[in-house]
């Protein structure tokens, strides 16, 4: 995991003990940041690795 993604995650956690979402809509929003920036690096992740698709 990049070190820019858990200092994300890491910020959500304090934020939400801290009750600092003023709106749920605040919080949803932080969240399908966060999901799409888990996804971007899944999807990173996945193009570095070498796929075999052989039968053998």
């Amino acid at each position: 995991m990049k070190y820019e993604l858990f200092k994300k995650i890491e910020e959500l956690y304090v934020r939400a003990v801290l009750a600092d979402f003023k709106h749920p809509r605040d919080l949803a929003a932080t969240l399908e940041g966060l999901s799409n920036d888990a996804w971007d690096e899944v999807d990173e992740c996945l193009t570095m690795t070498p796929v075999n698709n052989s039968s053998d």
